[in-house]
């Protein structure tokens, strides 16, 4: 059981039950104790916030249908609500989007058990970016013993040399090590990054080619209406396979402006068409196929952790450059303060932060994107100067000499001191990676840098 929960694929047999009973004085039927073990991994998932799953049940019985509705009918009683199609059972909530379960008939031939389970699982993962991260998995595989040559024990006094190094620096010395771990994690991801970046097996999987394979794929049907483009606040135009792959394809500005226009009409041909395009938003939709709003892809780009990431078992937070707290249900602010001036802090220390404008419908433009914990999308407007600065005095955790968030009442707290010296609260919904955080603090920076000169106006328009 405890090795199910870590693996992408598990395999139960309907009829294990019969392996443990005593035929005398046990009444248990086929399947209790598959269901059971479905169950607990279910669990353990939702603990996890989900992961990619696929249960596969395989039986010897013909009533493939009737054991998937046994399935289906149990784990709805038990609150994990799921629809369940002849053999295939999938759920409804979305910590679950990317689990399946299947029920298959018990094969003679192990090895035609593994080719069924692999083609079950590769339906399960087909697409663009998961079929990407697959092959980036494997290219690590691959790449384990040049990345370990790379970052050799011989290393280990050059890396030693760097801790002592932080220890002399009296701003990070009760940091010292947490700033080691940040800079060995750092020069490590970028040397996966490096090997990833000149993959060839990833570059086959995003490729003109792959993506004409993946077009055919979904439109294996080949509707007219399946492929939806939408420009800015346009309505969806319908297009076919064959212009959509010209679309992706497009190598000159006449082809483009052929393949915009003809009808259905994505947008008139006219001389501003094709600078138009170029700042325009544009969404690609599939009509009548379930597929996650652009604002997913947006979300992983920004964040570094938030409400829905972390789990009971996570380690909390610490306040520093990047965190995203609220104040109210209309006030949000971003930490700007430096990782150096975020530690040994020892009584209540202003932080400085930005306050950002969250969008709403009526005012949808927006620039970075977080999960809530509902599973929705806090969408920001985020353009820092000079008066969107502002001051909270912050209370440390003496234990670490951090600002630390901690737990109150199902939510992620941080305490701060008002003007009139009362303890207030602020709410933590989230911190944004370290290279989305730093190009907003540029962007202040600059703002802030700015040179304003008294110039004479008719100087000044003669430009």
């Amino acid at each position: 059981m405890t090795g199910s929960k870590h693996t992408d694929i598990t395999i139960l047999d309907w009829q294990m039950d019969s392996q443990f009973k005593n035929n005398q004085d046990s009444q248990e039927r086929d399947g209790t104790l598959a269901i059971a073990s479905i169950a607990k991994i279910l669990q353990h998932d939702k603990e996890q916030q989900g992961r990619l799953r696929l249960i596969v049940i395989y039986t010897g019985s013909p009533e493939l249908t009737g054991i998937t509705k046994v399935v289906s009918d149990h784990l709805n009683s038990k609150g994990y609500s799921n629809t369940f199609e002849s053999t295939k059972i999938t759920f409804n909530d979305d910590v679950f989007k990317f689990c399946h379960i299947e029920v298959i008939e018990k094969m003679v031939d192990a090895a035609q058990l593994v080719d069924r389970v692999i083609t079950l699982f590769t339906k399960l993962t087909i697409g663009l970016l998961s079929n990407a991260t697959l092959s980036a998995i494997g290219e690590l595989r691959e790449k384990t013993h040049h990345i370990l040559h790379t970052f050799n024990k011989q290393l280990d006094p050059a890396y030693l040399s760097h801790v002592v190094g932080l220890f002399s620096s009296p701003q990070v010395r009760e940091k010292a090590h947490e700033v080691a771990f940040d800079y060995a994690t750092d020069i490590i991801s970028e040397e996966i990054k490096s090997n990833l970046q000149i993959s060839q097996s990833i570059t086959n999987n995003l490729n003109l080619t792959r993506i004409h394979d993946w077009v055919d794929y979904i439109n294996s049907e080949n509707r007219d209406d399946l492929f939806q483009v939408k420009i800015n606040d346009g309505n969806n135009i319908s297009i076919t396979s064959d212009r959509i792959k010209r679309l992706l394809s497009t190598e000159s500005e006449d082809t483009l402006l052929n393949t915009l226009s003809e009808a259905p009409v994505i947008m008139k041909r006219n001389g501003e068409t094709i600078e138009k395009f170029k700042k325009a938003k544009i969404q690609i939709s599939l009509n009548g196929v379930e597929y996650l709003p652009h604002e997913n892809l947006s979300a992983i780009e920004c964040k570094r952790r938030d409400l829905k990431s972390l789990t009971d078992s996570s380690p909390l937070p610490t306040i520093k450059q990047g965190s995203i707290v609220k104040k109210s249900d209309t006030e949000f602010y971003m930490c700007m303060q430096p990782l150096c001036d975020s530690v040994r802090i020892q009584s209540p220390t202003n932080f400085i932060f930005i306050k950002i404008d969250r969008m709403t419908a009526a005012n949808p433009k927006f620039t970075h994107v977080l999960r809530s914990a509902d599973d929705t999308f806090m969408k920001f407007k985020i353009k820092p100067g000079s008066k969107d600065i502002h001051i909270f005095k912050l209370i440390p955790d003496i234990t670490t000499s951090s600002i630390k968030v901690i737990r109150r009442d199902n939510r992620l707290v941080v305490c701060y001191i008002k003007d009139d010296e009362q303890q207030a609260e602020l709410s933590w919904i989230g911190e944004f990676k370290n290279s989305v955080a730093q190009s907003i603090a540029n962007s202040l920076a600059s703002n802030i840098s700015r040179v304003g000169l008294d110039t004479n106006e008719w100087l000044r328009l003669s430009c």
